[in-house]
């Protein structure tokens, strides 16, 4: 979990087994929780994971206020595929 510098609050949840609608989601001021950026990009694309994100290690809020993405790619733990584990940077 982490917090950008005006409260917005983004939490992950890797694929270790159990049943994840999306990888990283943004908890709004009601509870909800969205998918971030979008659904979309928390749906693996098997043939190009590096369009999409596979499975959060953590999510990281810099002084710029700035959301760094650790995908490992690695669901269940499994071997990674060309694309899967990645650093994605998010100007919030």
């Amino acid at each position: 979990m982490t917090v950008s510098h005006k409260g917005r609050i983004f939490v992950n949840f890797p694929k270790w087994g159990d049943d994840v609608k999306y990888t990283v989601a943004e908890i709004h001021k009601d509870g909800n929780m969205v998918a971030y950026p979008d659904e979309s990009l928390n749906k693996t694309n098997e043939s190009d994971q590096s369009s999409t994100l596979v499975s959060l290690q953590s999510v990281v809020v810099d002084p710029i206020d700035r959301l760094w993405i650790l995908d490992t790619g690695s669901p269940l733990f499994q071997p990674t595929e060309y694309g899967g584990p990645k650093l994605v940077c998010a100007d919030l």
